[in-house]
């Protein structure tokens, strides 16, 4: 039974007490074109780690909705109707409270998975907090870039060579995928468009011109998204989290 929200509290402090690896998924409630839900950021790493608690001994905890800010050049900004976004001093306190709650309710191996790029700096603030808070007494193993995991063969072939880079990688190919083969029944597909922004700036403006955001809000080709290719991707992605909790949380009861 992996997710905590539907375990009762004598199921919960079993698990803690056995060594359950604690999954904590700190997510964004951003825009993702008119084709994917709001909660893209969200949906994918949650079906990926219920697949990888199937594998090791996990809990997976309710996910953190609401994250920072979306970035013109990788979210498409804060200017979409669908973008709801917290401060940073918010996420951080959040961080520190929720991940202190579990390691002071007796979790001790906790994996932090982040789908949300902009989350990054001020989720590893709040976890330095809480170890602070704790006296360390839990180890905790954050993930920031999990597409770095899928094997490269697989990337380039879902890619077919049109591979913008991952900050405009937004919304398109990588991510349509990802939703076609964990949650097909969240995709618009006839609402699937291929677009860009007028200019990529490699730096940041505040406020953010029109020319560097797409009208749609997908950054790049979200037609060449394939179903197949995103669930090769996520069995990649899969196997690869599930082999870094066995490594640092040895302890896996039989």
């Amino acid at each position: 039974m992996p997710l905590l929200e539907e375990m009762t509290w004598p199921e919960i402090d079993a698990a803690a007490k056995r060594g359950s690896t604690l999954v904590f998924i700190p997510g964004s409630v951003e825009q993702h074109g008119p084709h994917l839900p709001v909660g893209t950021d969200t949906y994918i790493p949650r079906e990926i780690m219920v697949r990888v608690a199937e594998l090791v001994d996990a809990v997976v905890a309710p996910v953190m909705p609401y994250g920072f800010k979306s970035k013109p050049q990788s979210g498409g900004g804060e200017g979409f109707p669908g973008t709801f976004s917290l401060n940073g001093i918010t996420v951080i306190n959040v961080v520190r409270d929720i991940i202190g709650a579990f390691i002071r309710k007796g979790f001790r191996n906790v994996f932090i998975l982040n789908w949300h790029c902009e989350n990054v700096e001020f989720v590893r603030e709040g976890l330095n907090l809480a170890m602070a808070d704790c006296g360390d007494r839990a180890k905790i193993v954050a993930l920031d870039n999990p597409n770095a995991l899928v094997d490269q063969g697989i990337l380039d072939s879902l890619f077919a060579g049109d591979f913008p880079g991952w900050e405009r990688e937004h919304a398109a190919i990588f991510e349509t995928s990802m939703m076609l083969a964990l949650k097909p029944e969240l995709v618009r597909g006839e609402l699937i468009a291929d677009d860009e922004a007028e200019e990529f700036l490699p730096y940041s403006v505040y406020p953010a011109p029109a020319r560097a955001i797409p009208g749609s809000g997908v950054l790049w080709h979200a037609s060449k998204a394939a179903k197949g290719g995103g669930e090769k991707a996520a069995a990649s992605m899969v196997e690869a989290i599930a082999a870094i909790i066995r490594k640092e949380f040895p302890y896996q009861p039989g």
